[in-house]
């Protein structure tokens, strides 16, 4: 959890980097509602993981279930947040919308790739 931990800060330390050179660029005001957007993908993120990996422990087969569970719900409150936030934000819809979906995907991105060594281990010890 700890490695996990440490690739979520570089990926966000990343992400912030880049998306703050492009807004500059770009000449678009970065507003605290952005860093609303990196609080709440790396709270969900984390505890998505988390839970996550206490069922690839508990009961391998229900894994696929669990997961696409986990990752709908996962959607559906991250376009609620996406939603609401540019129902109040009319004038700046695009970048709003463009970077929470960045995001998303990165994060998202981020936590399928730490599960699958994982679930790779434990379908080869299920399988001997």
């Amino acid at each position: 959890m700890n490695k996990f931990i440490l690739k979520l800060v570089v990926l966000s330390a990343l992400l912030f980097s880049l998306q703050y050179a492009v807004f500059q660029k770009l000449q678009i005001e970065l507003t605290s509602i952005y860093s609303i957007f990196y609080i709440f993908l790396i709270f969900i993120t984390l505890i998505s993981h988390r839970m996550i990996m206490k069922q690839i422990g508990k009961r391998p087969q229900l894994f696929v279930t669990y997961f696409m569970g986990l990752m709908t719900v996962k959607l559906f409150i991250s376009l609620g947040i996406m939603l609401i936030s540019i129902w109040f934000n009319r004038a700046d819809k695009f970048p709003l919308a463009i970077t929470f979906m960045g995001l998303y995907f990165s994060y998202t991105f981020l936590s399928i790739s730490a599960i699958l060594p994982h679930l790779k281990s434990g379908t080869k010890s299920d399988n001997t």
